[in-house]
Formats: structure tokens, C-alpha cells, sequence
């Protein structure tokens, strides 16, 4: 009889039980000699049974489907599995007798044993896994009673291995103890970032796991565990150990006001408005932002100067040559920008109280007169088939109309909500313009006392994609920031008249309202880029 021999360690460790599968395969082969069987294939698991997704059972399983084999060589059935949904898949093939026999060196199940006895078998191997599950988390229980961990000890420390079973502690490491609680005291004293300390470990220090230096992201969740000052956390809990701490809980909560999000980094006290906002124009990188202090002699002072660069600039494997520019510049730049697409207030003001007036009429586009109509038309055949249908005495022809009534009532709903859909984005057109146009009104005073994120904010209103090519900026503005621009340009003449009818300008002309209106009304047809430059008049009557 052709058979696979299966093997299985009971626990995923490999560092425990190194024999078990060999001994398991020396005793099979063995019997497979004895029954005269043919191994077609040795496959062995070396994960727990109690869940099913073992890789190994399930191939065998499958190659037994195809009938490449018709045994199965184990050295008890808890090998083959401890839970209900392969259990049950073994009886339902051996039943079937697609499987001929399954040998152990105590028994041998064929297809005419009774069910009951491989029921009984296969439940007691699952209830075993149960009450194991059972005693190990009331051992884990007692022992967090204690004060004890009940895992494996983090760095610096080592799991007592001389003590007897349910009363092993977790104790200092001679070598490694010393060693992370140097790490710690010198982030506590000198405020470094975790990458700072990394580099220290790694010239003057360094720590080994496996023969292999640890990790970054190793390093920096040795000080994000609360274990080195005395606490362990269980099931999402916090509770105090009896083992030795490093450090006092005062000086843990401490160090994490140095760490940001997990990042290792240190909690920065100058935060620059535009960094991550801006790339490079020559490599696309991000620009990062830098502040350098210097001793003015002229002033006796020192003095900030903080600067926007590639990040790439400094790195030997991708150079940019892309040169830094001084915060001081980037925001003459932006004020440049922002000059180049501001219009006089009146003509804003004209703007925003023509989308407010807009909002109260609600003209309806040329899309929603559409929608409308085909949702009165819609309307009117639904009512007349509910009608015919209520008059009508033939089965079939009813049924017929009933399926017409059905589609034309989908086809309103998805009318209605078109139409809906139509409304909602000429609303949401008309606020967009109004904000960003009540942005553009105040950038300037932003770009020069507002805060971080104002400054921010004005930014992703003007426009996107902003880069720095040649110590100058470059962005893709908005379409109300677009029209604006070619507004104030076509209309140049025209704007350096205009002002507001309070105050005088040096020719000693005011602003009279059929002036702002034709500025705002955008662009001379003659003017090829017409159609962006009228945009926001345009967005405001003819959204669709």
C-alpha cells in the first residue's frame, strides 16, 4: 500500500524537541517495513495542530485526493490533528475509504472500524489541546499574580532556567543589563534622538542577536517598553514586576516625550511651515528644512538662519546639486506669487457676494433642467402604468406591466439621485471658489505672521505640485488662482485704476461697480486661454 509518512513537532519552537521528528521517522519506517507499505513521500509540520493552515496536512491531504497515496504512516492521531475541522476531514475521507488506513505503532484504522472509536480518539486529542490551553493560562495567571512576566525576557534581562517548574524568574544579565542601562542614562542626560543613540551603540557598544547586529526598529522599542521601569504589560494592561528595574518610571515617561509616533525621533521645539510641501525640481525628493545658528559679529548675537534643501543634497548614494534656499527668499517667492494673483478687495468682495447671491437664486444648470424634466416625465408613465395595472384583469399582461412599472420606478430613483448629485457639486463648486477666494484675500498677511499652519493652508489653496528648481519656485495653481492671474494681466490697464471708492488712487480715480464687474466677468474671447480665465465667473452661472 502506498502511504505518506507524516511527522509533526508539538511545538513551533525549534529550538526545543530537535528529535522528535527524527525519532518519529526512524520509528515509522520501521513500521511501514513491517506492514509492507511504500512511502511515497516524508512530509513533515512543524506547527501546533490545534489550528488548522498547517502546510504541510494540508498538501497531504490534497495529494491524497488525487490518489498519489491511499495511507498515512503517523505516530499518533494528536500527530495528524487537535482540531474539529481536520479531524472531521480525515474521518469523512476514511468513511469514504478514499483513505484505506491509517497506521500508528499502536493501532491501525481502517474504513470498517466503527466511527465512534475514531471519534473518541480525534475528541481526545482536541479536549487535550483544550485543557492544555486551560492549565497554561491559569499558569500564566498565577504567575502574573506573583509579579512575574509570564514571556520571554526583553533585552538586558534572561528568563531563570535553574529554578523549578511555575517558579522561574526573570533576572538582570550580567553582560547585557549594564550595558542598556549605560543607553538609557545617556538618553536621559543628553536628550538625543534614538538614530543618535543607534550610532553610539553601533561604534561604542555594540549589541549582537543571533551573530547579527540588532535592528533599528529592534533598538528603538527598547525605549518604548515600560518593562525597564518596572511595569509589564499583559492582555492590554499595565502591571507591576517583582524583577529589577533599570530606570524609575518618572524618567520612562520622561523619555517619551523625546519619541514622536513611534518614529524615534525627538520632539522638535521649531517647526517649519512649508516642510513636506515641496519637492525637488531636479530629483523630485522631498525638501527637509534646517535651522543653523551663527555668532554675528557685527551684532554680538547669534543669530538663526533657517533654510530649505534637498534632502538628497547630503547623501553620497543619490547627490542633488539643487542648491539651498533661505526661508527668508522662499517667502519673498510665495509673497511674489501671491501678488501675481491678487486683484483689488472690491473686486474679491464683488466675487463672494455674487456667489452668495448665486446661492439664493439657485440657477439651475442646463444638466439639472435635464434631470428635472426626465424625472416629470419619469413621474408621469409611473402613475399611468400603476394605473392601467389596477384596471387591467389578464394575469400575464399585469405581470408585464408590473416588470415596466419596476424598471421605470429604478430608473427615477437613479434620476433623482443624478439630479441630487448635480445640485451637490454646483453647491460645493460655488464654496470652493468662495473659500479659496477668501484665502487669497488674507495670504499675504499669513505668509507674514501666521502660523505654521496657516501658511500651510494658503499653500495648497494657491495651487499643487510646488517645487524648487534653481533657487525658484514653481507650482500648478488652482483654476480660481489661474483666472485671477490672467485676469489682473489681460486687465492690466484696467486694475490700475481700480480702488476702492474710499480712498484715492495717484491718477485720482475710484473704482465705479461696472469697472469691477467687467474685470470680473475674466478674459477677452480673443485671448487663447479664455475659458480658465473666465473659470470663476463661469464656475459661478454655467457650473455644468
Amino acid at each position: 500500500m502506498k502511504c505518506f509518512l507524516y511527522a509533526r513537532k508539538s511545538t513551533e519552537d525549534k529550538t526545543r524537541q530537535i528529535q522528535s521528528i527524527g525519532d518519529q521517522i526512524r520509528v515509522l519506517t520501521q513500521l511501514s517495513k513491517d506492514r509492507e507499505c511504500t512511502i511515497v513521500d516524508t512530509i513533515e509540520d512543524e506547527k501546533s495542530a490545534k489550528d488548522v493552515g498547517r502546510k504541510g496536512f494540508a498538501s497531504m491531504m490534497e495529494r491524497i485526493k488525487n490518489e498519489e497515496a491511499c495511507g498515512i504512516l503517523c505516530w499518533n492521531m494528536d500527530r495528524l490533528s487537535r482540531n474539529p475541522k481536520d479531524s472531521g476531514e480525515l474521518m469523512w475521507l476514511l468513511q469514504k475509504g478514499i483513505i484505506k488506513a491509517i497506521f500508528t505503532p499502536e493501532r491501525t484504522y481502517y474504513p470498517e472500524d466503527s466511527s465512534i472509536l475514531l471519534s473518541v480518539e480525534t475528541g481526545r486529542s482536541t479536549d487535550f489541546i483544550r485543557k492544555l490551553s486551560t492549565d497554561v493560562k491559569r499558569g500564566m495567571g498565577s504567575k502574573i499574580e506573583k509579579g512575574w512576566m509570564p514571556s520571554k525576557a526583553p533585552l538586558g534581562y534572561r528568563n531563570e532556567v535553574e529554578a523549578i517548574k511555575g517558579q522561574k524568574r526573570i533576572l538582570p544579565d550580567p553582560d547585557m543589563f549594564p550595558l542598556v542601562r549605560s543607553l538609557w542614562r545617556k538618553l536621559l542626560d543628553d536628550g538625543c534622538s534614538t538614530m543618535q543613540l543607534f550610532r553610539h551603540m553601533e561604534n561604542e557598544c555594540p549589541i549582537y542577536r543571533n551573530e547579527k547586529l540588532i535592528a533599528f526598529s529592534t533598538f528603538h522599542k527598547i525605549f518604548q517598553n515600560p518593562f525597564y521601569c518596572g511595569l509589564y504589560r499583559w492582555n492590554g494592561e499595565l502591571h507591576v514586576g517583582k524583577h529589577q528595574s533599570m530606570i524609575s518610571q518618572t524618567e520612562f515617561e520622561k523619555v517619551q516625550t523625546y519619541l514622536k509616533n513611534g518614529k524615534g525621533i525627538r520632539e522638535r521645539s521649531v517647526e517649519f511651515p512649508f516642510k513636506g510641501l515641496l519637492h525637488c525640481g531636479t530629483c523630485d525628493a522631498f525638501l527637509t528644512a534646517e535651522r543653523k545658528t551663527k555668532f554675528v559679529k557685527s551684532i554680538g548675537k547669534t543669530k538663526d538662519y533657517d533654510f530649505y534643501r534637498c534632502v538628497h543634497r547630503k547623501r553620497s548614494v543619490v547627490p542633488c546639486r539643487e542648491k539651498p534656499l533661505s526661508a527668508n527668499k522662499l517667502e519673498k517667492q510665495l509673497l511674489k506669487e501671491i501678488e501675481d494673483i491678487q486683484i483689488t478687495d472690491a473686486v474679491i468682495e464683488f466675487g463672494i457676494n455674487s456667489l452668495d447671491a448665486m446661492d439664493k437664486v439657485r440657477q439651475e444648470t442646463t444638466k439639472e433642467k435635464q434631470l428635472r424634466n426626465h424625472i416629470i416625465s419619469l413621474k408621469k408613465k409611473v402613475s399611468l402604468v400603476e394605473e392601467n395595472i389596477s384596471e387591467e384583469r389578464d394575469s400575464d399582461t399585469r405581470s408585464i406591466m408590473k416588470r415596466r412599472f419596476n424598471q421605470l420606478c429604478v430608473e427615477q430613483r437613479k434620476a433623482e439621485e443624478d439630479l441630487r448629485d448635480a445640485e451637490n457639486e454646483r453647491s460645493n463648486q460655488n464654496s470652493d471658489i468662495r473659500d479659496r477666494l477668501s484665502l487669497i484675500h488674507g495670504a499675504k498677511e499669513v505668509i507674514s505672521h501666521g502660523s505654521a499652519q496657516q501658511k500651510k493652508d494658503v499653500l495648497n489653496g494657491i495651487g499643487s505640485n510646488w517645487k524648487l528648481s534653481q533657487q525658484k519656485l514653481h507650482y500648478d495653481p488652482h483654476y480660481v488662482s489661474l483666472a485671477l492671474k490672467e485676469v489682473k494681466k489681460t486687465h492690466a490697464k484696467e486694475l490700475a485704476m481700480i480702488e476702492p471708492e474710499k480712498s484715492q488712487s495717484v491718477t485720482g480715480k475710484s473704482l465705479h461697480s461696472e469697472l469691477v464687474s467687467v474685470v470680473w466677468s475674466g478674459i477677452r474671447e480673443s485671448n487663447p486661454r479664455c475659458k480658465l480665465g473666465k473659470l470663476v465667473y463661469y464656475h459661478c452661472t454655467n457650473p455644468a
